[in-house]
């Protein structure tokens, strides 16, 4: 949901000691104002222009919410942004852009993500909020371009519910994730009865590193024995 993405972003934003969310929403305003006509790199010692708007930085953004540290990384780049400095994000984009080339999907993700489908409740949702969410609904892309497309691959609303299973099961939750937002998997794993859930406070997406506990936590569980742990700290 894009008002969780928002308040992920707050979140962050908290963590990093910044306004984090007024940042971004000024930059975007902007760069709606004045686009901002990049010089960038390539291989061969000459630069393409490029026109930066705001849609590059909603989808840098959506791409390095999912963990603390490039979530740093995007934060100064707002800031560069911010104070007119493009060098930052010109090399950046460099290496993710090839201008005049088509857009183009890969075929095994697109069917997966329509299969997956989304109810037409939630999808009036996601766009709802999407009008003044910060990133808009590019963590959604392409499910609302796509939502109407092939009918007969979507794996309907029972392959949608909640699993319930009372296998003993460990749930790590970063209390930063920016790809599986807290409340939402909570709210996944609510039928999973025998479970055990372990926050990883300052952790992100990729929590498996943050701390030497998260794999002592995994190696307790794994041996059959009671996970007393239900909350990690890790070093910011």
């Amino acid at each position: 949901l894009p008002s969780r993405t928002d308040d992920q972003i707050r979140a962050l934003g908290a963590y990093l000691g910044d306004d984090l969310e007024g940042l971004m929403r000024r930059v975007h305003a902007k760069l709606d104002a004045e686009p901002v006509t990049l010089q960038l790199p390539q291989p061969d010692g000459t630069t393409v222009p490029y026109v930066l708007q705001r849609y590059e930085m909603q989808q840098l953004a959506g791409s390095m919410i999912a963990d603390p540290a490039r979530a740093g990384m995007m934060h100064q780049l707002y800031g560069a942004v911010d104070a007119g400095v493009y060098e930052p994000i010109a090399g950046l984009l460099a290496r993710f852009v090839t201008p005049g080339d088509p857009i183009s999907f890969r075929a095994m993700p697109l069917a997966m993500d329509r299969a997956s489908g989304i109810s037409p409740a939630r999808l009036r949702q996601v766009e709802r909020e999407a009008e003044t969410s910060i990133l808009g609904d590019y963590l959604n892309y392409p499910m609302p371009h796509i939502a109407g497309l092939f009918p007969e691959i979507d794996l309907g609303p029972e392959f949608r519910k909640d699993p319930v299973s009372d296998i003993p099961a460990l749930i790590l939750t970063g209390s930063l994730d920016g790809r599986t937002y807290p409340q939402s998997q909570t709210e996944a794993v609510s039928g999973l009865s025998n479970a055990v859930q372990v926050i990883v406070e300052g952790a992100g997406h990729n929590l498996f590193m943050s701390s030497p506990e998260v794999q002592e936590v995994m190696e307790t569980f794994m041996r059959g024995e009671t996970v007393e742990t239900r909350l990690i700290k890790t070093n910011p």
